[in-house]
């Protein structure tokens, strides 16, 4: 579950303002919507008489709101070719954590590769890369150019969802000539929620100045795994975790 934040819901307010899309229409004709979701629960977030939501519900919307145009104008985020996409007015817009969670559970649920997204993609804002996609994603690069943002969650929108067996969460990581990432098993999960809803510690106010920690682990890895936006992880940054809850734990 994801706390609704004041951000969150007045996010949710602009994208309706925006698109002028209700809840209701946003939902109108689709198959996939997840289980529990529909237009009353959205405007309960919006309204503030919930207090938290499925990190995955709360994706999907923010990923649907993404792909829809505004209202008062169509198709002005695409760069035309050889040129680089001018931001809008006002400047670059900050990648949050929870912009990092839309791309990933996009990515997850279309079941693509950022190769093999940008090779299948016609219309690429140019200048565009992989690089450009990964360090949105992994929130090494904090900023985006709003035009190329939309595009990107409008792409990805447009792809069908992945069949079962082909999903790939995130390309695994390699490491030392093996792939890293496994499914995060539902024991471990669950001690990792328990401890986190037990101490009320973030995983980015865990990691800091801990003795030992991995060089590419970082909070906003832990706050998916705890969500469930990413249900894969390195085995070995999931024990490293875990031991760091467990000592925070034996000192109360």
């Amino acid at each position: 579950m994801e706390p609704l934040t004041a951000a969150l819901r007045r996010r949710l307010h602009l994208e309706n303002r925006r698109t002028r899309h209700s809840a209701k229409m946003l939902l109108a004709g689709r198959e996939d919507v997840p289980a529990g979701l529909d237009a009353r629960t959205i405007n309960r977030w919006q309204l503030g008489t919930v207090r938290e939501a499925p990190a995955e519900h709360l994706a999907y919307v923010l990923v649907l709101y993404a792909a829809l145009p505004g209202a008062d104008a169509v198709g002005g985020g695409i760069a035309k070719k050889g040129r680089r996409a001018a931001p809008l007015e006002g400047g670059w817009i900050s990648v949050t954590p929870t912009m990092q969670v839309e791309l990933k559970t996009a990515l997850h649920r279309a079941g693509v590769t950022l190769p093999q997204l940008l090779r299948e993609w016609d219309s690429v804002p140019a200048g565009m890369t992989v690089t450009t996609i990964r360090r949105w994603r992994d929130g090494q690069t904090r900023t985006a150019n709003p035009d190329w943002w939309r595009a990107l969650m409008r792409r990805l929108a447009e792809l069908p969802d992945a069949e079962p067996d082909a999903v790939a969460l995130l390309p695994p990581h390699t490491k030392a000539g093996r792939f890293s990432y496994r499914p995060i098993p539902a024991d471990q999960l669950v001690a990792l929620r328990h401890h986190h809803r037990r101490t009320g510690i973030t995983g980015e106010k865990l990691l800091k100045d801990a003795a030992g920690k991995p060089p590419d682990l970082n909070g906003t890895m832990i706050a998916a795994w705890i969500s469930g936006a990413t249900r894969s992880a390195d085995p070995d940054h999931l024990t490293y975790v875990l031991a760091l809850y467990a000592d925070r734990l034996s000192r109360e």
